[in-house]
Formats: structure tokens, C-alpha cells, sequence
């Protein structure tokens, strides 16, 4: 009969591969976990010598709770406005399950005063602060979570700028301050592919036109003074930038067209971008009072798009 091979397919209840796993942490596969698939990749970079495994552990930890699903709404909003939103959730506890925090991603830093949590439909005095890293929510609830009737719902006014955007949560116990199992979203009607995914998403009403993928542009001051006074040093470019996966730059040009200064800038805390200018060219010398044309481009796979607008310098 010549060879036998064996091939090992998953089954449809598997989840697809995770992202790599580089340091201890939170678990990313959707739960309820029943098995373990691992895959490695050796590298070597002595051609002589192939890389071998010695060892593979791989310590279990009790989940915090059986299940616990979420949802968040509305499910559509406009890209680039505040909006209030409520992320949901509630649990399967099983046999002594409970948790008594939350882990929230929003999709920009929100409101401060716009948060407050509500258990089994009562406001409660949840303690709500910023994660380290300074890109989550850490809510402390006042007591643990332990029945199903009491559904746990944060409320934050945040806004969007990529459709669809995900809003992703875990819950935690203060016990046990490195464990998160993280929410699910809510099982919807049978038959629906996608249904399960959408009720953690928030989409846009339209999809953005190509012309229209800058949102929120403000420039401040429109004229810089940088003379050293302290007032109006630097000029900075906020903006949003919706539905792509692109780096902006931003770049300054004199009226005849020379390009005079390239900025530099980054993520504006807020999920828009930031940028400033002091006033100098490329080389650093201060360039001389007049009128200037700022130009944001942002470099797609179609084509390239800019926004330009004037900005000015005066001592």
C-alpha cells in the first residue's frame, strides 16, 4: 500500500492562530479552551547546526469564570465625533467563579467625565484609572461578581476612526492581579457568520470617501511667534485619520514650492495624530516671517492624498 500519512485537521469550533506569544500574560484564544495547539518556528544561524527543543512547558491556570460575554452600543457612529458608548457584559460563573475588575481597550482615551460603571442596572463607585501602558481602563469594582443577573455595563465617550472598530475587554480579580480571561462577544442568532464578531463592533454609517480620510484637522496657532517668549513656540498639527494603516507626514513649503521643513509627530493620545513646528527649516535656522503651505499626505496603496492649508510665522 506504499506510505500512510496522517493529516490533523481542525475541527470548526477551533480559533485561528494567535499572535505570537512573547511574554507571559493575557490569553488571547476565545474561551471556552479545551485544547492546545502549539506551532514553533527554529531558527538557526549556524548552517552546520539544526536548532533542537529540549523542553516545552506550559502551566494551566483555573479561568476566572466558565464564560463571559459582551456587547457594545450603539453599533454605528459617526468616525471622528464623541459618542457615548456602553460596553456590556455578563457571565457563566460555574462552581465558586467571580471576578471584581475589568480591563477595558478603548478606541482613544475617553472622557474623564463621561465613565461610570452600573451593575444589575445600579450605578456603583467603581474605581476607574489608566493602565500603565497608558492604552486601557482599569475598573475596580466595589464588590465581586458572582450571579448572572448582575451585568456589569461601562459607560465612556470615545471616538472612532476605523470601520469597523473593535472595543475589547477582560475581567480580572484583584487576587490575582496577572490573570485576565478575556470577554467574547455575545452569541447572536444561529445561521449568522458574522453576527457573533459584530456585537463588539462599531461601524461607520458610510465608508469614507478616498478624498475624505483626514478629519478634525486644526492647526494652533494658525500664526506662529516662536521669539521665545513662551507664547506660540511651536505650531502643532492635530488631526484624524480614518480607515487606514498609514503613517502622515507632514511636510511645510514656501509659496514658491520649496519644501523648507519636514515634522515630526505621532499618535495625539486622543487615537488622533499630532505634529509640530518651531518655526525652522530642515537644517534647524529659523526661517523668516511670512505666509507658509503645510501639507499632510497620506500614502495609500491606491494613490496619494494630501490636505494642504496655509500657515504663518510672525516675531
Amino acid at each position: 500500500r506504499g506510505r500512510t500519512d496522517t493529516s490533523i485537521v481542525a475541527g470548526d469550533d477551533w480559533s485561528a492562530w494567535s499572535v505570537d506569544y512573547l511574554e507571559p500574560g493575557i490569553f488571547l484564544s476565545p474561551s471556552p479552551r479545551r485544547y492546545l495547539q502549539v506551532q514553533l518556528i527554529l531558527d538557526s544561524e549556524t548552517p552546520a547546526t539544526a536548532p533542537v527543543i529540549n523542553n516545552l512547558q506550559v502551566e494551566y491556570i483555573d479561568a476566572l469564570v466558565r464564560g463571559v460575554e459582551g456587547e457594545v452600543g450603539p453599533r454605528v457612529a459617526e468616525p471622528g465625533m464623541p459618542q457615548l458608548f456602553t460596553y456590556r457584559l455578563w457571565a457563566d460563573f460555574g462552581e465558586g467563579g467571580n471576578f471584581d475588575r475589568l480591563l477595558l481597550l478603548p478606541p482613544s482615551n475617553p472622557d474623564p467625565a463621561s465613565l461610570g460603571v452600573r451593575v444589575g442596572g445600579e450605578v456603583v463607585d467603581a474605581g476607574i484609572r489608566v493602565s500603565e501602558l497608558g492604552d486601557s481602563l482599569i475598573v475596580d469594582l466595589p464588590a465581586a461578581i458572582r450571579s448572572a443577573r448582575d451585568t456589569v455595563e461601562v459607560d465612556m465617550e470615545v471616538q472612532i476612526a476605523r470601520n469597523p472598530t473593535i472595543f475589547t475587554a477582560f475581567v480580572g480579580r484583584s487576587t490575582e492581579p496577572d490573570l485576565w480571561q478575556d470577554v467574547v462577544p455575545r452569541a447572536l442568532p444561529a445561521g449568522c457568520s458574522k453576527c457573533n464578531q459584530r456585537s463588539t463592533q462599531v461601524f461607520f454609517p458610510a465608508v469614507p470617501k478616498a478624498d475624505d480620510l483626514v478629519r478634525n484637522l486644526t492647526i494652533s496657532p494658525r500664526i506662529g511667534t516662536p521669539n521665545g517668549d513662551g507664547v506660540g513656540e511651536q505650531v502643532e498639527f492635530r488631526f484624524l485619520v480614518l480607515n487606514v494603516d498609514v503613517e502622515p507626514e507632514v511636510r511645510v513649503y514656501s509659496l514658491d514650492g520649496s519644501l523648507v521643513a519636514e515634522l515630526e509627530g505621532g499618535p495625539g493620545g486622543n487615537g488622533d495624530h499630532l505634529f509640530t513646528w518651531n518655526g525652522r527649516d530642515t537644517a534647524g535656522n529659523m526661517l523668516p516671517p511670512g505666509i507658509y503651505l503645510s501639507r499632510i499626505t497620506l500614502g495609500t496603496q491606491v494613490e496619494d492624498h494630501h490636505i494642504s492649508r496655509t500657515v504663518g510665522l510672525a516675531y
